[in-house]
Formats: C-alpha cells, structure tokens, sequence
C-alpha cells in the first residue's frame, strides 16, 4: 500500500472499503493533523483526540467529496475540528458561568441573571425573524457549533453562499436586537 498514491488508496477505499488504504491515508497525513492541532490546541491530549476524531471523520467523509488535495483537504478539516473544539470549549455550562459570577452574599448576582435572561430571550425572538438561509446559517453556526465546512455539507450551499448568510445573519440579528432595545 505505501507505493500507491494519495487517490488510489481514496479509490481503493471507497470502492471496496479496505481499511488498510485508508489506515495508508492517515499515516501519511498524521505528522500533518498532529502540528495543526497542537498549534491550534495546545494540549498533546486534547490533540491526540482530534487527531482520532479525524481518523472517525475520514471513514464517513472521505467518499462524500471529490479531494483533489489529500494532505491541504485534510489540513483544512482538521484546522475545522481544532476550531470547533476551541468554540466548544470557550461555551462554558450556564452553571459553571453563573458559579464564577455569583458572590456569597451579594444580591447584585440576581439583576446580572435576569439581565442575561433577558438578553438571551431577545437573540430567541430575534433570531426567529430571521428568515431563510440566514437564519439556518447562523443557528448552525452558533448554536449547534458547525464549521463553515460543515454547514456548507449540511445545506449544500457553496462557501461564498454560507459566508454571506452568516454575514447578513449576523447582522440583521443586531439590528433586531438594537431596535427591541430601544422600543
């Protein structure tokens, strides 16, 4: 297998699912995935991780797409993984956010709780008049965690399309938002 190039082993794989091409594909790319998400993340674990994930991710997308770039098509995937990561783990639990903002015996806490649960009430109901695309985009985006990758696999939108609605998802999002405040 080592002999075979980078779209064999892709064909051989997709053709007649030998895990052995595909196990050929990641060894070459491995060192590749491994700095990105070390750059990225910072942490060998937390790396180490990703790096699995990805080898999961391989088997499911690896036949869905026409790769002319093995080692950049996995740069990028991995570089979206590591992002991903990075977003999930800078949303903490409302729990543990509220614990860090919370003083024992202070009842300035409780006008900061209604004051969010307001806020976050007012995104919902704006984020509802959004219409179409704009408002699948940008639920993806920030509520369910999705790369541009992944919603661009998820719509079947094409990059620039996805960008744009996020962009004018996010905007329109604001101007709702400003204008309930000031009414």
């Amino acid at each position: 297998m080592r002999e075979l190039s980078n779209d064999v082993l892709i064909k051989t794989y997709c053709q007649e699912q030998k895990v052995d091409a595909l196990a050929e594909l990641m060894r070459r790319v491995l060192h590749l995935s491994m700095g990105i998400s070390m750059k990225y993340l910072k942490n060998k674990m937390d790396a180490e991780d990703l790096v699995s994930d990805l080898y999961l991710k391989l088997q499911i997308d690896l036949c869905r797409f026409n790769i002319l770039d093995f080692p950049a098509w996995v740069s990028m995937v991995t570089k979206n993984m590591a992002l991903s990561v990075l977003r999930s783990k800078s949303r903490k639990p409302l729990e543990e956010s509220l614990e860090n903002f919370v003083e024992i015996g202070s009842t300035d806490h409780l006008l900061e709780v209604e004051e969010k649960e307001a806020l976050l009430l007012c995104l919902e109901e704006c984020l509802e008049q959004l219409q179409g695309n704009q408002k699948r985009c940008v639920s993806l985006f920030f509520l369910e965690n999705k790369s541009y990758t992944e919603i661009q696999e998820i719509t079947q939108m094409d990059f620039k399309s996805v960008k744009t609605h996020l962009q004018n998802g996010k905007r329109m999002l604001r101007l709702l938002m400003e204008k309930r405040r000031n009414s």
